[in-house]
């Protein structure tokens, strides 16, 4: 595969990225050759400037789906009130000793909700705990590298089988919900007084496929504009498969609906860097998938359904009738994805990072 060599090359992508004047499209391709975790760290720097700039404020910021404790105490660590939540008991267990080990500066920021993100608040829901990323609601075996799911009767007994509540985020935003833990409270250290949520200034969902449940009752705070950047990770096959809408007459169907509903509020929509897992095939896709991330090529973007179907196209354009490589043994069924960025309308960010230079050019452009 070719690779980026030249400033040439450089400047042709950005050119390609930068559309002079606002197009036909509904989702904008001006960040597509950022990984989410870039994005994320550079959109917490701009919220950092605007703490320094104003330290009076008080910005609030959530991470939905952790699995670990890194993230939500970066968060912090930038000057955030960091909303956090995590429902797997055992991702809990490991979360909570890496907040006891954390600074106490940092760790006196953290609000902490062991819930499992959904439509309602307090209802109880079974989850299968390994304490790994593909922890999960329900009680049936879900395996995401052969998309299959195993028979829920043979695992309504297993250990790691166990019951949580849910939350609501629109509850929490309202403050209707208060955190399990608040180490505010506990802290020695410049204790803060009770900070109300009024709006959120960053979220990120990344739930392995569930996300449709964490956008149901998210549905009012995203109405309302209530958070000025939604971060969400965009799995396709892994929506349509974890909410058992596989199939032609299904594809796609609920991953448009969560773009759908951002974009209806009056939030504009940026797709950053398509991904597959590491074992994806060396294939047509990956070629495409590498010209998309540079910006020399763009996926259909003036039509949701569109760009979500795409993805599926990276596995089927290049594959067998049995799902493998052509030419090859190789079977994969993971899929692709990415993250999308939804920003609010009228959002002003400083501009101290390239993320944000982009989205304050993208945005005066719209």
């Amino acid at each position: 595969m070719s690779t980026l060599s030249s400033e040439t090359n450089i400047r042709i992508a950005e050119t390609n990225s930068l559309p002079s004047k606002k197009s036909s499209r509904v989702l904008s391709p001006d960040l597509t050759m950022f990984q989410g975790d870039t994005v994320f760290d550079e959109l917490l720097s701009e919220g950092k400037e605007i703490l320094r700039q104003n330290p009076t404020i008080t910005l609030h910021s959530m991470e939905v789906g952790m699995f670990n404790a890194l993230q939500c105490l970066r968060q912090a660590k930038f000057g955030f009130e960091a909303h956090c939540i995590e429902p797997s008991p055992t991702n809990v267990k490991r979360i909570k000793r890496q907040f006891a080990r954390s600074e106490e500066e940092q760790r006196k920021r953290v609000k902490f909700y062991p819930f499992a993100a959904g439509e309602t608040s307090g209802i109880d829901v079974e989850f299968m705990s390994a304490g790994g990323t593909g922890d999960h609601v329900g009680s049936g075996e879900y395996n995401v590298w052969t998309m299959t799911k195993g028979d829920a009767v043979k695992y309504e007994k297993d250990t790691n089988t166990v019951s949580v509540k849910t939350v609501a985020i629109d509850d929490i935003i309202s403050n209707k919900v208060q955190p399990t833990l608040d180490y505010s409270k506990e802290s020695s250290v410049n204790s803060s007084r009770e900070q109300p949520i009024d709006r959120l200034f960053m979220l990120k969902v990344d739930v392995q496929g569930f996300e449709p449940a964490v956008f149901s009752g998210l549905k009012d705070s995203i109405r309302n504009q209530k958070v000025d950047l939604i971060m969400t990770e965009f799995w396709p096959k892994g929506i349509d498969f974890m909410n058992d809408s596989m199939g032609p007459l299904h594809e796609c169907k609920k991953p448009v609906e969560i773009l759908k509903l951002m974009l209806d509020a009056g939030y504009s929509l940026y797709p950053l860097s398509i991904v597959a897992h590491p074992k994806a095939p060396d294939d047509g896709s990956q070629t495409r998938v590498m010209n998309c991330n540079r910006g020399f090529k763009f996926l259909p973007m003036n039509t949701l359904q569109e760009y979500c179907m795409s993805f599926y196209d990276f596995e089927r354009k290049y594959r067998d009738g049995d799902g493998k490589v052509k030419g090859g043994d190789e079977v994969y069924e993971m899929g692709y994805w990415t993250d999308v960025l939804a920003v609010r309308s009228g959002l002003k960010l400083p501009g101290v990072s390239e993320v944000g230079k982009r989205l304050m050019s993208s945005l005066m452009r719209d």
